[in-house]
């Protein structure tokens, strides 16, 4: 196996227990910290793909920026998915460093179930191997 894969691998192994961290924290009635982890959860699937692809990841930003271009602009992700990630992104922001943001339970619910939905589509293309 090459380096690609197995850091893939990793990726989504890690995206998958943010994931799990995500709904443990919303059982628990912890939101912000729901937020933060389905943020890496889709953060690190993006990341899987980007490795698969060869693709360097150096901040945030870029991760986002190749959402938007090679995953929205190219309809290969749905539109509602990429605003999903661009707004989860500043949630997660907020959830981790302003004091005075909380977020709400039917907020994390309604993401819980987009982010799952954002991780499935990703995950069918690396397995797929579309990108």
């Amino acid at each position: 196996m090459n380096y690609s894969i197995d850091a893939c691998n990793c990726l989504l192994i890690k995206a998958k227990g943010k994931f799990r961290s995500a709904e443990l924290s919303f059982n628990d009635g912890l939101f912000d910290s729901a937020v933060s982890d389905l943020y890496y959860s889709a953060f690190q699937t993006v990341c899987a793909l980007m490795v698969l692809r060869g693709l360097s990841i150096k901040k945030h930003t870029h991760v986002r920026g190749f959402v938007n271009k090679e995953l929205g602009l190219t309809g290969v992700v749905s539109l509602e998915l990429v605003k999903m990630y661009n707004v989860l992104m500043t949630s997660r922001e907020d959830a981790d460093y302003k004091p005075d943001v909380f977020h709400e339970k039917e907020y994390v619910e309604e993401v819980i179930e987009k982010v799952r939905k954002f991780n499935v589509e990703l995950q069918k293309l690396i397995n797929d191997g579309l990108l």
